[in-house]
């Protein structure tokens, strides 16, 4: 875990233990802004016929929601984060793939008049995706071309998730959110002398904490 991150983490654990309970604030016809820092780790997969090595990334996070009644509400959230995308058949990075999911999300939440308020939720989402090539890949043997790079076109998803809000006081929540997302990106790569396309998976797992203003 990052130190920084850690910090973070311990930080929240400390004030949740030294908070006084409360029961969770009325949630109907309200509006929390959140913000999040979330653990993503996009699955493995193959583009353009070799297989790729994908890191996990860190993802900050902004969210508004609107508790439309005590059972349902709807988030709107905003991340951006980056990975480093690397060919395992030719030894090499292929480059950074940043991806900035912008997502809507139905919630369904469960609150029996404790401080926590649970939910489990689904949406869809619109990523804008960039690729920043790297020069390994085109000094590669199997590429040698200076000219060469990848593009990615913005794409639409569909996710689903859980979580829960932990009310340490009545206006403020500590926020443990979990996320599965199914996305498809147009990969091109051009060159002097090579070109191409290919479905690119941006299907992804992220868990992340976060604090909550309720309004």
């Amino acid at each position: 875990m990052r130190p920084h991150l850690f910090r973070y983490a311990v930080l929240l654990l400390i004030l949740l233990w030294i908070s006084p309970l409360t029961t969770a604030a009325a949630e109907e016809n309200r509006l929390s802004l959140g913000a999040a820092y979330s653990v993503v780790v996009p699955s493995e997969k193959a583009l353009f016929g070799d297989a790729v090595r994908v890191d996990k990334a860190y993802m900050p996070e902004l969210n508004l929601t609107y508790f439309a009644t005590k059972a349902w509400s709807l988030e709107l959230a905003y991340g951006r984060y980056t990975t480093t995308l690397r060919d395992t058949d030719l030894g090499a990075d292929m480059g950074d793939l940043t991806v900035s999911p912008l997502r809507l999300t139905l919630q369904y939440r469960y609150n029996d008049g404790g401080i926590a308020s649970y939910y489990v939720g689904a949406g869809a989402g619109y990523f804008f995706a960039s690729f920043d090539t790297d020069n390994e890949i085109r000094n590669s043997p199997s590429v040698s071309d200076p000219t060469f790079k990848i593009k990615f076109k913005n794409t639409v998803g569909a996710h689903l998730g859980g979580g829960f809000d932990y009310y340490l006081v009545e206006h403020l929540a500590l926020n443990l959110d979990l996320k599965y997302w199914l996305a498809r990106a147009d990969a091109k790569f051009q060159g002097s002398s090579i070109s191409g396309s290919d479905d690119y998976h941006l299907d992804s797992f992220s868990a992340g904490l976060g604090l909550k203003l309720v309004f």
